[in-house]
């Protein structure tokens, strides 16, 4: 058994490995998401995905990842348009969620545009 004096020597090196170590899977991860509406869902699914991909590729460029995974995260609705709502309605929902191998969509019927969506990945440097 050690003694409390080399627990004491070695308690300030086992702290500094522990604040170097890598934090897990969420210490390379982004959440990204992208906003899109359109005239009806499938148009408004395509347009976020597109937007979803282009910050993909941004948050990539912006963290200087080489290698990531993507993988679907459901996120929280953006209306586009602040000024006229600032939340989406439970009842404004337009089911299913649409979820792809990148992408988790969410839809609702739109104030200005008939139909807006949500879509977000979760990507991680490998």
């Amino acid at each position: 058994m050690m003694s409390s004096w080399k627990i004491a020597m070695l308690l300030p090196l086992i702290v500094l490995f522990a604040a170097a170590a890598p934090r897990g899977a969420d210490a390379a991860c982004q959440v990204i998401n992208g906003t899109q509406d359109g005239g009806n869902k499938q148009r408004a699914v395509e347009k976020s995905r597109a937007t979803l991909e282009e910050a993909i590729v941004d948050a990539q460029r912006r963290y200087g990842w080489k290698n990531i995974s993507v993988t679907p995260v459901k996120v929280r609705a953006t209306p586009l348009w602040k000024m006229v709502r600032t939340s989406v309605p439970k009842d404004a929902y337009l089911h299913p969620d649409v979820v792809s191998s990148r992408a988790y969509t969410v839809c609702w019927e739109g104030v200005i545009s008939p139909v807006v969506c949500s879509s977000g990945a979760r990507i991680c440097t490998q």
